[in-house]
Parts: C-alpha cells; sequence; structure tokens
C-alpha cells in the first residue's frame, strides 16, 4: 500500500541548502567575534607600547637634565606644555574610541543568532590559574586600576580620599598596582604589611570601602572579565578590608563604649569650652578659605553658625546640655551636601586639632565622634546595608528567586558548613538553635536584598556576634560556602554575584568584635610588651592553673576527650605549662 506524501514543509530533514545556509552564516559570526577579538589584542598592544614609550620619554628627559641627578626639570614655554597635553589627550581618546569601537563590534557580533552560546566558548576561565591570571595580567590590572581611580574621583562617596595633585594621585595608582599585583597571585614588589598602617589613621569606613569594591565589580565586567574570575577577584578584594578599615574600626567601636558609658571625658579632652571654641574657630577659619566648601560659607551668618555647633558638640562631647536648634536633618536638608563634602569637613577638623597640638589618640576620638552625625547631616535614611541594587527594575531578592531560594541557599550553605571544620564550631548547635540562625539569617538576607517589609535590626545582628572570636578566616569560608550553595541552586551568574557582594558587606558586622579585641590586645602588647599580662594571670602558678583546668574542661568534651586517649597529660601540661609562661612573657 503507498505511503502518503509528505507536505513539502514537513520533511523530517532539513534541505541541503537550508543547513549550508546555517552554516555559512555561524562561520560568518565567529568569523566576526574572532575579527573583533583581534581587534582588541592589537589595540591593547598599542595602548602598552604607548605607555612604554611614554615612560621611556619622561626618563630620557630625567637624566637629559643639567644638575637634575635623574630628578631635574626646567623651564618649558607655557604654550609648547599646553600644546602636548592636547596631544596626549587627543591620543588618549583616540585609543578609547577604538577600544570602545572593538567592544560595540564584540557585542554587536554576539547580539545574532547563537551568540550566546559562542561567546560562551570563547570566554574561557581557569580556575588553576591565579587570580591574577584570570583578571588579565599586568595589562588588565593596570586597566581597572586606571579606570576605578578614575571613578573614584567622581563618585561623591569616595573622591575626599581619592582626589590629589596629579603626583599623588600617580604615586597612588601606582602603589595600588604593586600591591594587587602581589595579593592577586602575581609578582610580588610591595609589602602588604604597609598596607594596614598607611590606612590606619584615616577615617575609612565600611561604607566607603564598599564603594571602591562596587567599581571594582563594574570595572572588570567593563572589561569583559570572566563572571567566575570576577567573583573570586572580588571575594579576594574582600580580604582587604581588615588592612584597610581597621584603625576606623577600633576606634567608632571604642567611641561608641564611651558613649555608652555616659562618660564626659571627650569634653574634657578637647579643653572644656575654650578649647572647643580654639576648635572651631580653627575650623571654620580652614573651611571658608577651602575651593571645595566655600560655598557653603559664603553670606551666611558664621558666628551663628559657630555658636550653634559649639553648643552642639559641647552637648555631644558629654559636656552641658546647652543645644536648642533644630535637628541637623532639617537644618542641612536643601543645601546639596553628599560624602565627599563631609568628608572634606573632617579632613579640616583634622587639620584644625592638628594645628592646636591636640593629642593624635583624643583627635581620632572626635573625628570619629563627628563621623556619627554623617547620616543626619546627609538625611541618609537607613544604612548602606539596605540601599540594595535594581537591575531592570527588579532587586536581588527577586532575581535570585525569592523565598523559597533564599531558604534553599541558606539550608545548604548552612548543611556545608556543619561539614567544614574551618566554621564547623560556629555551627554545631542544638536543632532548636539552629532553626532560629536559619530563621533569622533568611529574614536578615531578605532584608539587604531588597524583599517587601521585612525588618532585621542591623544593632542586634552586631550584639550577637561581639562577643564571638570570628575572624575574617572565619568569614571568608562562610562566604565560600554560599558561593557553592548558590552555585548548586543555579542562580543565574550575575544574580548571584550580586547577591555575594551584597552579603559580603556584612563583615564588618560580624567581625567587629573580634577585630577590635585584637587590635587592642595588638597594641597594647607592642607598647607594654607581655610582662603584664603574665604578672595578670599570677605567674607562673597561674599558668598552670590555666592549663589545668583547660585540660579539665577538654577531657569532659566529647568532640576532644579522644585525642587525649593514652596520652601522658602530665608531661603534656608541664610542656604547655612552659610554653604559655614564655610566651606570656614569664622566664625563658
Amino acid at each position: 500500500m503507498p505511503s502518503p506524501e509528505r507536505p513539502p514543509g514537513d520533511s523530517g530533514v532539513a534541505p541541503y541548502e537550508t543547513l549550508l545556509a546555517k552554516s555559512d552564516k555561524a562561520t560568518k559570526l565567529s568569523e566576526s567575534i574572532s575579527k573583533a577579538h583581534n581587534d582588541m589584542v592589537f589595540i591593547k598592544e598599542r595602548v602598552a607600547k604607548l605607555v612604554a614609550q611614554m615612560n621611556y620619554l619622561r626618563q630620557a628627559v630625567e637624566t637629559a637634565m643639567p644638575n637634575s641627578k635623574g630628578q631635574g626639570t626646567t623651564d618649558v614655554p607655557k604654550e609648547r606644555l599646553i600644546e602636548e597635553m592636547l596631544k596626549a589627550k587627543a591620543n588618549i581618546n583616540k585609543f578609547r574610541h577604538l577600544i570602545e569601537d572593538a567592544a560595540a563590534k564584540t557585542r554587536q557580533a554576539g547580539e545574532g543568532d547563537g551568540a550566546g552560546g559562542l561567546r560562551a566558548k570563547e570566554k574561557v576561565d581557569d580556575p588553576k590559574q591565579s587570580i591574577f591570571e584570570r583578571l588579565g595580567g599586568d595589562l588588565n590590572l593596570e586597566t581597572t586600576i586606571e579606570l576605578v581611580y578614575e571613578k573614584a574621583v567622581r563618585d561623591p562617596r569616595t573622591r575626599a580620599h581619592f582626589e590629589k595633585n596629579q603626583k599623588k594621585m600617580d604615586s597612588i595608582k601606582a602603589k595600588m598596582c604593586a600591591f594587587l599585583t602581589g595579593f592577586f597571585g602575581g609578582p610580588k614588589t610591595y609589602d602588604e604589611e604597609n598596607i594596614q598602617p598607611v590606612h590606619y589613621h584615616m577615617n575609612i569606613t565600611d561604607y566607603h570601602f564598599d564603594a571602591v569594591l562596587e567599581m571594582f565589580q563594574q570595572v572588570f565586567n567593563e572589561l569583559d572579565i570572566h563572571p567566575n574570575a570576577i567573583t573570586d577577584g572580588l571575594a579576594e578584594l574582600g580580604r582587604c578590608r581588615k588592612l584597610i578599615t581597621t584603625g576606623c574600626t577600633v576606634r567608632m567601636e571604642v567611641a561608641k563604649k564611651n558613649e555608652e558609658m555616659g562618660t564626659d571625658m571627650m569634653f574634657i579632652k578637647v579643653g572644656y569650652g575654650e578649647g572647643l571654641e580654639d576648635f572651631i574657630k580653627r575650623l571654620f577659619d580652614l573651611s571658608k578659605v577651602d575651593r571645595r566648601l566655600k560655598k557653603f560659607f559664603q553670606g551666611k551668618d558664621l558666628h551663628r553658625i559657630r555658636t550653634s555647633l559649639r553648643a552642639y558638640l559641647t552637648e555631644r562631647f558629654g559636656g552641658p546640655k546647652q543645644y536648642k536648634g533644630r535637628d541637623l536633618e532639617e537644618i542641612h536638608r536643601g543645601l546639596g551636601l553628599d560624602d565627599f563634602y563631609f568628608d572634606c569637613f573632617l579632613m579640616n577638623a583634622e587639620k584644625a586639632l592638628h594645628g592646636l597640638g591636640v593629642d593624635e589618640e583624643i583627635i581620632a576620638e572626635v573625628l570619629i565622634t563627628l563621623e556619627f552625625a554623617r547620616p543626619k547631616v546627609l538625611n541618609r535614611k537607613g544604612d548602606q546595608l539596605t540601599d540594595f541594587k535594581l537591575v531592570d527594575g527588579m532587586t536581588i531578592f527577586e532575581r535570585i528567586g525569592g523565598d523559597m531560594n533564599l531558604e534553599a541557599v541558606v539550608e545548604t550553605m548552612y548543611s556545608g558548613a556543619l561539614l567544614d571544620p574551618r566554621i564547623k564550631f560556629f555551627f554545631d548547635l542544638p536543632k532548636d538553635r539552629v532553626e532560629q540562625i536559619k530563621e533569622r539569617m533568611c529574614s536578615f538576607l531578605s532584608m539587604i536584598t531588597g524583599a517587601p517589609e521585612v525588618h532585621y535590626d542591623v544593632k542586634v545582628l552586631k550584639e550577637i556576634h561581639r562577643s564571638i572570636n570570628i575572624t575574617d578566616y572565619h568569614f571568608d569560608a562562610l562566604m565560600e560556602n554560599m558561593k557553592v550553595a548558590c552555585e548548586l541552586m543555579e542562580i543565574e551568574n550575575t544574580a548571584k554575584m550580586d547577591f555575594l557582594e551584597c552579603a559580603s558587606r556584612v563583615r564588618g558586622i560580624i567581625t567587629a568584635g573580634c577585630t577590635v579585641r585584637l587590635e587592642l590586645a595588638r597594641r597594647r602588647t607592642e607598647i607594654g610588651g607581655t610582662e603584664g599580662l603574665f604578672r595578670q594571670l599570677g605567674g607562673e602558678a597561674g599558668v598552670a592553673k590555666v592549663v589545668e583546668r583547660a585540660y579539665e574542661l577538654i577531657e569532659k568534651d566529647d568532640r576532644l576527650s579522644k585525642f587525649l586517649s593514652g596520652a601522658k597529660l602530665g608531661a603534656i601540661k608541664q610542656s604547655q605549662t612552659k610554653y604559655l609562661t614564655h610566651l606570656f612573657g614569664g622566664a625563658e
């Protein structure tokens, strides 16, 4: 029996011409992407050569100058200098446009059918390589620093800390590049131990650090770096937080503690009313001629403002209650103030106190006390944790899949933490306590990622963790488990990155208590050594009692007692007593 005829368009096999056309289209698309990639490589090489030539020219000029010893200068006609600067600027813009055009071609080539798959194959990441290599090596890192710095001097959150004279900015960028090259696994040419001392006395908070981290993420994306490399690079950058913000964190915590105790020591330390008046006068003298701030003082009744500020600070520093003016929010509303101007004002306050010969520790306390006024002066509602990111009108909470996905991420992360020896101690708790912790974690993460009508008191979170010895090591381990949980839940990559970046912002809150204790202990040890600690423990006899008591607890602890089975406890205790005696400043 003959089979029925198949309609012309119902063929089970595509016609040869159709397959050929599709193959030709895919080939052209692949060639277009390859050409755009080659263009980008060519432009990067041209930029690198230009930078090398400029450095060579600079060195040649320095060494050719009479009596320069390699560092001299000579008079150059102003017109010639302006002409050369305009040429350099034009060349830089030309290269930038070339790069942008090549990037646009790459994007355009990837918008056709099948582009997503082809582009995904073009972009490869090897986790076995160092982060330095995965981010693109020297050239990419130098470009990243340049673009991040450019953003930082335009962003009001960070401008005051990055806007310097050109020579200083070039020096900072070179140091950033040298530090991050080694930090990311490249050649080490910068001593990491210098980072904390350099930033220790700067008023750099988590708010500022998060802003810079956000800029790095933007630039990494602009440079089309692989998403996995970006995630790991940002996680590594997060480890720098304690090096940059520890000094400010310690001062803020000490100032808060003093305020909670109701002490009036600050008012006494600044010299009572007379010392406060001298400080305010010098502060206003600096600010009204500061090109960044003087517009806020021109045409104003400065005597009245100074009188009000003195009354406010007298009360704020623990002196008599004198302030009867309006709220700070009302006074500063509509003035156009932002973080940049507030940071500039704080910097002038520091200069004023230095000019009066005030002790460094007192200056730090004054600046931190003023820092607490930032949210009110800038009319900022809530805090940076709840300043969540929107993409296509959707919050991070919505982009990761809402309640169910978030709960699944927390559940998976917690299961991983129970198996992770680095953090198991903090999570291996009674069942009812575990459920309570997971519920609170879900509530908090929901709030900071933008879930509607979810509230969690951040102060409570800080108090809960204040007395727990959670270090950056533990927090990094937790974030690793969080990342794995997101990947197991197959959360879309950009949403995953934003979620992890958002969650990482609580690092300062979680680790603050331990950070402050460790830092204060380190400072006491550096200043007075450990002999005082040895005496406080009761000498060698006191240390022996501590060791004895510790082993009594260990023998009763099911988690540890197995390690003591068959051990010669007497000899162990004796050896540890000797070691701790030496460690705490006793006899050799």
